[in-house]
């Protein structure tokens, strides 16, 4: 009971800090953009080279299952995640993206997918100028066999629309691919509570939750002045 009620701790934890970045980069830019209009000698924004289309694949390991306070009916397994997506801003890009999580039981397959929009922000300088921020809202559909969440061995189909929720860090190797570890975390909302225990801290959802680590291949287009090993940013002169 414990170490699942840390998981749950981390995974709260996890969305505060993505938060807090987005946040922090919008106030960020916001402030630069304040800053030059009212300078007398305002500091000209230059974007660097416009990087446009972004497209990127990865695979990891995560653990899904119905949402349930204790843990129970959630496994671990393989995760696929894929995207396509633009540049958006000088500091954030918008894509399509699909998560994909499959692990064989012996009482059946457990399986979940979640499809959605979402946004990708890069709200610092420097050396840190590749850490990213993520959120995305979407849908997600999920078939996991369940012994504890429902009263009696049976199967818990979810389709309900889905938040998520990640940080990652995007490392050039070669023009214009990039290797990115990342984390995220992936839950449906809107599905009827369900107690799988007697005992009244213990609690479930028909809500499908996945949170995975991996490691994706990304394509960023250079576009026409070949910036491939820095990431677009405001820099100011």
């Amino acid at each position: 009971m414990k170490g699942n009620v840390t998981s749950r701790q981390v995974r709260y934890i996890a969305r505060f800090v993505a938060l807090v970045g987005m946040v922090g980069g919008a106030a960020r830019v916001g402030a630069q953009v304040a800053g030059d209009s009212g300078s007398a000698s305002p500091r000209i924004a230059v974007p660097a080279s416009p990087t446009r289309l972004w497209l990127s694949g990865g695979a990891g390991f995560g653990r899904s299952g119905p949402s349930a306070s204790n843990g129970v009916d959630q496994y671990g397994g393989m995760s696929i995640d894929l995207a396509a997506g633009a540049r958006l801003t000088s500091r954030g890009y918008v894509a399509l993206d699909a998560t994909l999580w499959h692990r064989n039981l012996p009482n059946g397959s457990s399986r979940s997918s979640f499809f959605l929009v979402t946004l990708l922000g890069y709200p610092f300088n420097s050396f840190m100028n590749k850490l990213y921020f993520q959120a995305g809202v979407g849908m997600g559909h999920a078939s996991f066999p369940t012994l504890h969440v429902t009263t009696n061995q049976s199967r818990l189909n979810i389709t309900e629309p889905a938040v998520q929720i990640g940080v990652g860090y995007d490392i050039p190797v070669a023009c214009p691919l990039w290797i990115t570890p990342f984390v995220q975390s992936l839950d449906t909302f809107g599905g009827a509570r369900r107690a799988p225990s007697a005992n009244p801290l213990d609690f479930g959802s028909a809500n499908a939750v996945l949170v995975h680590a991996g490691v994706a291949i990304r394509f960023f287009h250079a576009g026409p002045r070949g910036a491939c090993t820095e990431r677009p940013d405001i820099t100011l002169r």
